[in-house]
């Protein structure tokens, strides 16, 4: 497994999600994006528990990323352990640089989409980000990232389970982050990194990974078999119209899952 992302990828995967981007904000203005890696996860905004965020720079922006992102990778692991126990082939979806790439790609488009009012749920409101981001990707990676979401939506409703509320996302949200910042300083210690890896302290953070995923596969059972021209509208019209909503997704998380 190679977790780094190098200079020239990065700037590779920006150079290719530009233009994927520009059909669907029409009229919206380019944005001058760069790629700035962090080697150090201690100068990052949440240790080594996010890849990548942007930051504004003058008139553009600026997609800080780690370099390494081995404890995040080992993180998901963790998290969708069941998905891939039962479909061993979907752990090269954490071996081949795919999801470093979405990391870089789906930022692209986030600094240039209108967002909601505050509050962005990081859960529900990027869960288009990385969706369109992981559209992007290259076969087999593309279905082998929408297999592990559709599996880890399938399964928060497993047996008849319910949808989690609306107030259960938002909570599960907060707890994710405050334990991004409180862990933050073991996460970038390799033996620290290993203790939160082994053990229980990383419940809510799973929690999260858990319901982000699963808001993945929620888009892509709303946006179906579309494909070419009429995928590019479905996308285009969800972020002129329901992005921009703070209920967003809320309808079809209770809908089809």
């Amino acid at each position: 497994m190679d977790s780094s992302i190098s200079d020239e990828l990065a700037t590779a995967w920006i150079a290719k999600a530009q233009p994927l981007v520009d059909p669907l904000l029409p009229g919206q203005p380019p944005v001058t994006v760069h790629a700035r890696g962090v080697p150090d996860p201690a100068n990052a905004p949440y240790g080594a528990f996010m890849m990548g965020w942007p930051e504004p720079a003058g008139s553009g922006f600026v997609l800080g990323h780690l370099v390494d992102c081995e404890f995040f990778l080992a993180l998901l692991r963790r998290c969708y352990a069941d998905v891939l126990a039962a479909r061993p082939g979907l752990g090269l979806a954490l071996d081949d640089r795919s999801r470093l790439e979405v990391a870089l790609t789906n930022d692209v488009l986030q600094v240039r989409a209108p967002g909601p009012p505050e509050p962005y749920s990081m859960i529900r409101h990027h869960a288009l980000m990385l969706f369109a981001a992981t559209d992007w990707l290259a076969e087999p990676a593309r279905s082998r990232w929408f297999e592990i979401y559709e599996a880890v939506a399938a399964g928060l409703t497993a047996d008849g389970a319910k949808p989690p509320s609306p107030a259960e996302i938002a909570d599960t949200e907060a707890a994710a982050f405050a334990d991004f910042i409180a862990l933050a300083p073991e996460s970038v210690d390799p033996e620290g990194a290993r203790r939160l890896l082994a053990g229980p302290r990383l419940d809510a953070v799973l929690r999260y990974q858990t319901l982000a995923a699963a808001a993945i596969g929620v888009l892509a059972r709303e946006c179906g078999n579309r494909s070419g021209t009429d995928r590019e509208e479905w996308f285009r019209d969800q972020l002129a119209t329901g992005y921009r909503d703070p209920d967003y997704l809320l309808e079809d998380w209770e809908r089809l899952l």
